[in-house]
């Protein structure tokens, strides 16, 4: 089940990844 392993740590990647852009596109925004 290595694969549901690799689909969580993609998925926990992508939130963060999320995390940083959001705020970031947000500011540049203004």
């Amino acid at each position: 089940m290595s694969g549901v392993g690799r689909r969580s740590a993609l998925v926990a990647a992508s939130a963060l990844v999320a995390s940083l852009v959001m705020p970031a596109s947000a500011t540049w925004r203004r």
